[in-house]
């Protein structure tokens, strides 16, 4: 079981990194060029905080019930933090994975409340430009102490 949400979990990553980069990319766009919000922008809007919440959800799992690293954490507490890969996944990866979930949604909720194409445009450029630099500075890449494989198998 804990093998299976690991595949999913780490495969989820390239779909959540990809929609993540197109979606700023149209954004900043449509902001730069004054473009009309259109319905790929829109589903690009709805779809990338789906993304994220299936991701986080995918990660609670593992943090919570599944992953041998964090298995103990809850019950030891502030003292596992002590130790540097606990510290990493509670720590340095959920709760920065955690805060991009939230930006997502306030994002989303700043976008469907504009009025202008071009503040829909700003408002995604922004909130989920930030939420990816906070995504892709907290996956634990293959050259960070705590890494991970790129492709998992």
């Amino acid at each position: 079981m804990y093998a299976a949400f690991l595949f999913l979990h780490s495969w989820m990553r390239w779909l959540v990194v990809a929609v993540a980069i197109v979606t700023v990319v149209r954004a900043w766009r449509g902001w730069m060029k004054n473009r009309p919000w259109d319905r790929r922008d829109e589903q690009l809007a709805r779809a990338f905080p789906v993304l994220v919440d299936v991701q986080v959800l995918l990660g609670l799992i593992l943090f919570v019930a599944l992953s041998p690293d964090t298995s103990g954490l809850l019950t030891e507490g502030v003292t596992a933090l002590n130790n540097e890969r606990a510290r990493f996944w509670t720590m340095e990866h959920a709760v920065p994975m955690v805060a991009a979930l939230v930006l997502t949604h306030v994002g989303q909720v700043f976008i469907r409340r504009s009025f202008h194409d071009m503040a829909k445009h700003r408002w995604a450029a922004i909130v989920f430009g930030l939420t990816a630099v906070i995504i892709l500075l907290s996956i634990p890449w293959p050259f960070s102490p705590n890494g991970r494989p790129l492709f998992r198998v």
